[in-house]
C-alpha cells in the first residue's frame, strides 16, 4: 500500500538542500570572485595576476582534504551529526568576515582565511548533511544524497549573480592589461565604484549565510531514534579507525572511489577557477557572464540530482565511464569552440558542468553501499582526503599554465581531459553493491565447505585411532 512519505523527514531533506546550498557559495562562485579579487589587490601591487589569487582555491582544497578526514574519523564520531553540523557553520562563516580583515595583507595569510577556512568547514558540513538525511529514507538513498548535493551545486546559480549586483550593478566592463603586450589574455577591473565595493561584498555574504544556515539547523535533524544510536566516546573512535585501516585500507573499491575522487576534483577545481577569466577574455560583459555562471550553477545543481536518480538505476561501474569520456570531449572541444561562438562556448561549458560535479552525488552513494553503515563517516573522510591531492596537482597546473605573463587556457583545458578520461578507466573497476554481496556469499559459502570438511576429516581421524587401538587389543 503507496504511504506519504513523513513531512518531518522532508523538511529535514530540504534543511540539508539549504545548507548544502549556502556551503557550497565558495567552490561555485570562487570563479565568479576571481577578477574581483585580483582587480582589488592589484590596486596595490600591479603585477598580481589572476594566477596569483587562483592559488586560494588550491590552499582551501588542500586543508579540505585534511578536514574531510579529521571530520569523518575524529571530529564527526566525537561531537556527533548535529553538533558537527553546526561548527561547521560557524567556521564558514567566520571565513568571509576574516576575509574583509586580511584583503589588503599578505597573499598567504588571505589564502588561509578565506580559503583554507572556508573549504574545512565545507567537508565538516557535507558528512552530516550526506548523512542526517538519508535516516528518514535509508530505501532512496542515491536520491536524498543527490537531492542535497544539488544544493551544493546550485549554489552559483544564487550567489553568482548576487555577487554581481553587489559588486558591480552598473555592469561596467573590465579592460585588457596594457602593462605588457604578452598579457592581452587578462583582463582586469580598474573602475572605483567597482573596487570600492569588494570588501564590502564579503561582510554582506557573511550575512546572508548565518540567516540561511540557522534556516537549515532547524530543519535537518535525523530521524527519532537514530541520533540516540550513535555513540560518541573514544571507543568508537578507535573502532572506526580500526576499520578504515583493516576494512577500507584493504578493501580495492576505497581506491578506486579514492582515485575518481581525485580525478574529477581536478577537473572541477579548474573549471571552477577559471571559467570566469576565460569567459572575460572572450566576451566583457560582466552582466552576461554572470547569467552564465548562475546557468552554471543551475547545471550542477540538476547534475548531482540526477546523478542519485541514476545511481539508483544504473550500476556505478556502467554509469560514471560513460560520464567521464562525454566531459573528456567536451573539454577537448572547449577551447576551439569558444574561440567560434560564444554561444557553443556556453553550451560546452555547461555540459562540462553537468558531467563533471555528478561525481559528488555518485561517489558518496556507492560508498555508502559497499561498506557498513556504522562507519560511513570514517569510510568518506579517507576517500575525501584525495581532495587534498587532487588541489596540490591543481596548484601545480596554476603553476605550469598560469604564472607567466601568457595565459595558456588551451594546454590547461587538454591537461583536464586527461584526468577525466583517468576517471573513466578507474570508475569500471568499481565493483557494485550486488557483486560484492555475491563475492561475501560465495566466500563464507567456500568457508563453510572448508568447515565441513574439516569436521569430516576429525572424524575419520578418531575413526582411524579406535580401528587401531581395537586392533591392538586384538593382537
Amino acid at each position: 500500500m503507496f504511504s506519504l512519505p513523513p513531512i518531518r523527514g522532508i523538511l529535514s531533506v530540504f534543511g540539508g538542500f539549504l545548507i548544502n546550498m549556502t556551503v557550497g557559495a565558495f567552490h561555485g562562485t570562487f570563479g565568479n570572485m576571481l577578477p574581483y579579487l585580483t582587480s582589488y589587490r592589484r590596486q596595490f601591487d600591479p603585477a598580481v595576476r589572476s594566477g596569483d589569487l587562483a592559488m586560494i582555491l588550491p590552499a582551501g582544497g588542500i586543508a579540505q582534504g585534511i578536514s574531510f578526514l579529521l571530520a569523518g574519523s575524529l571530529i564527526f564520531p566525537l561531537l556527533g551529526p548535529r553538533r558537527c553540523l553546526l561548527l561547521g557553520c560557524i567556521v564558514f562563516v567566520a571565513a568571509p568576515f576574516l576575509g574583509y580583515l586580511t584583503l589588503e595583507g599578505n597573499l598567504l595569510i588571505l589564502a588561509l582565511c578565506y580559503g583554507s577556512l572556508s573549504a574545512t568547514a565545507v567537508n565538516m558540513v557535507l558528512i552530516p548533511i550526506i548523512l542526517i538525511p538519508v535516516t528518514w529514507f535509508p530505501n532512496s538513498k542515491g536520491k536524498v544524497v543527490g537531492f542535497t548535493a544539488c544544493g551544493f551545486g546550485l549554489s552559483a546559480f544564487v550567489f553568482t549573480p548576487l555577487q554581481t549586483l553587489l559588486i558591480n550593478p552598473g555592469n561596467i566592463k573590465p579592460i585588457n592589461n596594457l602593462n605588457t603586450s604578452e598579457d592581452s589574455e587578462s583582463v582586469y577591473f580598474t573602475s572605483p565604484e567597482v573596487l570600492s565595493r569588494v570588501p564590502t561584498s564579503l561582510l554582506y555574504l557573511g550575512c546572508i549565510y548565518s540567516v540561511l544556515f540557522a534556516l537549515g539547523l532547524l530543519l535537518c535533524v535525523e530521524k527519532d531514534g537514530e541520533e540516540k544510536k550513535k555513540s560518541m566516546s573514544l571507543d568508537d573512535i578507535r573502532k572506526s579507525f580500526r576499520y578504515l585501516v583493516c576494512t577500507g585500507l584493504r578493501n580495492r573499491d576505497f581506491y578506486l572511489l579514492w582515485l575518481t575522487r581525485f580525478s574529477l576534483l581536478v577537473v572541477c577545481g579548474g573549471i571552477l577557477s577559471h571559467w570566469k577569466s576565460f569567459s572575460l577574455h572572450i566576451n566583457k560583459d560582466d552582466r552576461l557572464v554572470s547569467i552564465v555562471g548562475g546557468g552554471n550553477g543551475a547545471v550542477n545543481g540538476c547534475s548531482r540530482l540526477l546523478a542519485g536518480v541514476l545511481m539508483d538505476r544504473f550500476r556505478f561501474s556502467s554509469l560514471m565511464p560513460v560520464l567521464c569520456c562525454l566531459l573528456s570531449g567536451c573539454l577537448l572541444a572547449l577551447y576551439w569552440v569558444s574561440m567560434a561562438v560564444f554561444p557553443g562556448f556556453v553550451s560546452l561549458l555547461w555540459f562540462i558542468f553537468l558531467f563533471a560535479f555528478m561525481h559528488f552525488a555518485t561517489v558518496p552513494t556507492q560508498a555508502i553501499q559497499l561498506f557498513d553503515k556504522e562507519f560511513n563517516s570514517v569510510i568518506l573522510g579517507g576517500i575525501g582526503l584525495a581532495d587534498s591531492a587532487a588541489y596540490t596537482c591543481l596548484a601545480l597546473l596554476n603553476l605550469t599554465f598560469f604564472s607567466s605573463d601568457h595565459s595558456q587556457y588551451l594546454h590547461f583545458f587538454i591537461s583536464l581531459s586527461g584526468f577525466a578520461i583517468l576517471a573513466s578507466i578507474v570508475t569500471y573497476f568499481v565493483r557494485d553493491n550486488q557483486t560484492k554481496q555475491i563475492g561475501e556469499v560465495n566466500n563464507s559459502q567456500t568457508n563453510q565447505t572448508k568447515e565441513i570438511w574439516e569436521v569430516n576429516n576429525s572424524k575419520t581421524n578418531r575413526s582411524k585411532e579406535i580401528w587401531e587401538v581395537n586392533n591392538s587389543k586384538i593382537n
